[in-house]
């Protein structure tokens, strides 16, 4: 039974057709450092993915039908370094994410965001940010002295095919 494989590091179930994430089954998996689920049939993202967080680094949920976030449970991923959303149908992105301080990449390409994800601001630690194919209309504009430094170590920005007009 896979809740019996307290070592497992990496599990690869993308390309299947799982409608949830099986959080049940790695309850026990308290090294598990990459999920990959990508392009499967997953609609919603439950609270109890919380529980995967000690040691997550990478998360893929890419190609799934996701609509929205539990922002707490994202957060409390702590260890995460790289996150996948892409090919989703999200509308908003939680501002909870903010606490993810080790996020180096987040991929939010081909989703349904209108407003510029904010929250991913203050990342200290973020290098790339994916936000093509979505319906934005404005680049960032943050208030003045809002954040001292916004995104200090982005190096790549994506905005390709939106509906940006400044």
């Amino acid at each position: 039974e896979m809740a019996q494989l307290t070592h497992l590091k990496q599990l690869y179930a993308f390309r299947n057709n799982i409608h949830a994430i099986p959080i049940g089954m790695c309850m026990q998996c308290t090294q598990l450092q990459a999920l990959f689920l990508n392009k499967n049939a997953i609609r919603a993202v439950p609270p109890e993915i919380a529980n995967l967080g000690p040691s997550l680094q990478s998360l893929n949920l890419s190609h799934n039908r996701i609509r929205d976030l539990p922002g707490a449970a994202i957060a409390s991923l702590t260890q995460l370094q790289a996150l996948d959303l892409s090919h989703n149908k999200l509308t908003l992105f939680p501002n909870e994410v903010s606490g993810v301080l080790m996020l180096r990449s987040v991929t939010l390409s081909h989703n349904r965001l209108s407003t510029f994800p904010l929250a991913l601001a203050t990342l200290p630690h973020l290098k790339e940010l994916h936000l093509s194919h979505n319906h934005l209309t404005h680049i960032l504009s943050l208030p003045r002295h809002t954040i001292a430094t916004p995104f200090p170590t982005l190096t790549h920005l994506h905005l390709s095919h939106n509906h940006l007009t400044s």
